[in-house]
């Protein structure tokens, strides 16, 4: 059930005119993921300590065999293409790559928009 769970909404959500978009992958290639993100990881780890230890995969076991891991969602409403010009005829949008902290095992993307109405 909960396989096909983020799909069915989507479906559902598609069945309503809502744009949406999944980026869903296999196991094979999550793993292949993960282990270029760990080595990264292990990289950036190694020159901080100003060690050099070899990064070792085989500590990373491969992933159930059939699963599906999904990575990316976007949703929009069916009238958001129509209303866009209308609710926010001057905007800006910026996006920052982040690098990972002490905290964090891996960067990210955050972005931001600011929308200006036309009353404004």
């Amino acid at each position: 059930l909960k396989r096909l769970l983020v799909p069915a909404m989507a479906a559902a959500f598609r069945a309503k005119g809502w744009y949406v978009q999944l980026i869903i992958e296999d196991a094979e290639t999550m793993h292949e993921i993960i282990l270029e993100q760990a080595e990264e990881q292990h990289k950036n780890d190694q020159k901080q300590k100003g060690t050099k230890e070899r990064f070792d995969p085989s500590v990373f076991e491969p992933l159930p065999e059939g699963s599906r891991y999904v990575t990316e969602i976007s949703i929009a409403p069916p009238w958001l293409r129509a209303a866009y010009s209308k609710l926010a005829p001057v905007s800006m949008s910026d996006f920052a790559h982040c690098k990972p902290t002490r905290t964090s095992m891996f960067g990210g993307i955050t972005g931001g928009k600011i929308f200006q109405g036309g009353n404004m």
